[in-house]
């Protein structure tokens, strides 16, 4: 396999149209001479004016589908990297910087785009209705949800007690693997 630059590939579908056109013309042109062979003998001029015409749409055209493939390809790339919020936290510390905003309204600011940004990440992974519950704004890394609420107890040789004492809640046996999670939303 020969190993071309990307350039070169990307041109070879319109490479094919041209060598398309140009066999197509001479083939006309030569069958055009033969006796008896053109019905347009007297137009032959406005046939390959036309027929120019055509050709050169043609290669405008995938010229134009090119280039539009490029750009919605560096527009699908570019989207996965930019912000979503279009401020950053940079753009929030350089204003905290040259006194554009006080400290409290800095402090609020960073939570409220942590608390987004981070929501935005885990509203994929996390269940409808299992929301984690933000417990602390000055730590926002301590987030709860309902089956973590409570600190794990320390290691005892007696077996934990259930919270609820229900005799049909009995847990999976041990040879049973876990459930597999959910797919992503997206799939």
């Amino acid at each position: 396999m020969v190993h071309r630059p990307a350039r070169l590939n990307s041109m070879a579908p319109l490479r094919y149209a041209a060598a398309a056109g140009v066999c197509l013309g001479w083939a006309g042109r030569s069958l055009g001479q033969a006796p008896g062979g053109n019905p347009f003998a007297e137009n032959s001029g406005q046939v390959l004016f036309w027929s120019s015409v055509l050709l050169g749409a043609a290669i405008v055209l995938g010229l134009a589908f090119f280039i539009l493939r490029k750009r919605l390809n560096s527009m699908d790339e570019d989207a996965g990297t930019g912000n979503p919020m279009g401020f950053t936290l940079a753009d929030l510390r350089d204003m905290h910087a040259q006194g554009q905003i006080s400290d409290d309204e800095f402090e609020f600011a960073k939570r409220k785009m942590i608390a987004k940004a981070k929501a935005k990440l885990d509203a994929d992974s996390v269940p409808e209705g299992d929301e984690p519950e933000i417990t602390d704004l000055g730590d926002l890394t301590q987030a709860t949800s309902p089956d973590k609420a409570e600190p794990p107890a320390p290691p005892s040789d007696e077996p934990p007690a259930d919270k609820n004492d229900d005799p049909d809640d009995e847990p999976p046996p041990p040879d049973e693997p876990p459930p597999l999670p959910k797919p992503p939303k997206h799939w």
